[in-house]
């Protein structure tokens, strides 16, 4: 989920990069699409970009996202994110499971 494209701006992360896994799909909203050079950018370094309408807190609606990749064939997904968007994904309903790992701190 990147709803403005903000990873456009670092094509050097490993997940573009690393032959050991697949290619990410970046899911944004229309307006960042709009971006032809973010998007060509994250195309040519091997990700897929999908346009997803917004939600009515103007980032990338989530049922729509869900819509999307089950046109992927996509039946299971890891929701790895910050707060924001797990709860995004808890109050609407969209988990049917949550299993939270926490990492230590190193001081």
């Amino acid at each position: 989920l990147d709803s403005r494209l903000s990873i456009a701006a670092s094509l050097d992360i490993k997940l573009l990069s690393s032959d050991s896994c697949e290619r990410p799909w970046i899911m944004c909203l229309p307006m960042a699409h709009r971006n032809t050079t973010a998007v060509r950018g994250l195309e040519d370094a091997g990700a897929t970009v999908v346009t997803c309408s917004a939600g009515a807190d103007g980032r990338v609606a989530l049922e729509r996202v869900l819509w999307e990749l089950s046109e992927r064939n996509v039946t299971s997904l890891m929701v790895e994110g910050g707060a924001a968007v797990i709860q995004s994904f808890l109050r609407q309903g969209l988990a049917d499971l949550c299993v939270v790992t926490i990492a230590p701190r190193f001081q």
